[in-house]
């Protein structure tokens, strides 16, 4: 039985938080035999490519020309269908909004986690965006319960639609 393709999306690709969960992540789906596509920023750092050196995943430039761009979104969606994504793993303010219209071309299954950043409150329009992008979603995670309460209350959230799984690998 073959699995379901993975994708982890993410904006950046320094050493940080985010990207060490998505490394994380990307080794043990993979270590499952699930096939794992990694879609990183083109003209990024470089590190979570080098981190998932000798590890069975795909790495996918993705480059994203403009902050408000549909032809970015169609070709995010391409990536996921070349790939037979069946469900799309954004992480951050980003990915998380990106993803969501991506997957939704692509006929994949879309989840955003957020990390901590809460860069997305300062603009009414960038929490528009997320929230549009949450509704897209199959679901929302938080990793940290103050997080969670800051996302329902920014983004208007019903109660219970930001699912909270502690931060921290593994």
């Amino acid at each position: 039985m073959t699995l379901p393709a993975v994708a982890q999306l993410i904006a950046f690709d320094g050493p940080g938080g985010a990207e060490r969960v998505v490394a994380h992540l990307a080794r043990h789906l993979a270590a499952a035999g699930f096939p794992v596509v990694v879609v990183v920023p083109q003209h990024g750092e470089g590190w979570l490519a080098a981190e998932l050196a000798g590890v069975d995943v795909t790495i996918e430039p993705f480059h994203l020309d403009r902050p408000l761009s549909p032809g970015a979104v169609r070709r995010l969606a391409g990536i996921l269908r070349r790939h037979h994504v069946a469900l799309a793993h954004s992480h951050e303010f980003t990915m998380g909004i990106y993803g969501a219209f991506a997957a939704r071309l692509a006929g994949a299954r879309h989840v955003i986690t957020m990390h901590g950043g809460r860069y997305y409150a300062e603009r009414r329009r960038r929490r528009l965006g997320l929230r549009a992008g949450v509704t897209l979603s199959r679901g929302l995670v938080a990793v940290s319960r103050p997080l969670a309460d800051d996302l329902a209350t920014q983004l208007a959230l019903r109660a219970g639609r930001v699912t909270v799984i502690p931060n921290g690998v593994p």
